[in-house]
């Protein structure tokens, strides 16, 4: 199963993230429009099982502030 999922905003999200994925047990989750940038360190973005493919991370330049 894929997790496919427009979080808009990941860091106001990623519990509810988190609690989705223990509850159906994806075996990929793939997230677009996180906001994220280079200040949000991978650890943030954690979810325990999961594993983040850095390679495939494409973070915006204009949200840095």
């Amino acid at each position: 199963m894929v997790l496919y999922a427009n979080a808009q905003s990941i860091n106001s999200k990623l519990n509810e993230l988190k609690a989705t994925s223990q509850d159906l047990n994806p075996d990929i989750i793939i997230l677009t429009e996180t906001w994220c940038n280079g200040t949000v360190e991978n650890a943030t973005l954690e979810i325990e099982n999961y594993k983040i493919e850095t390679d495939l991370r494409r973070d915006r330049s204009d949200t840095a502030n």
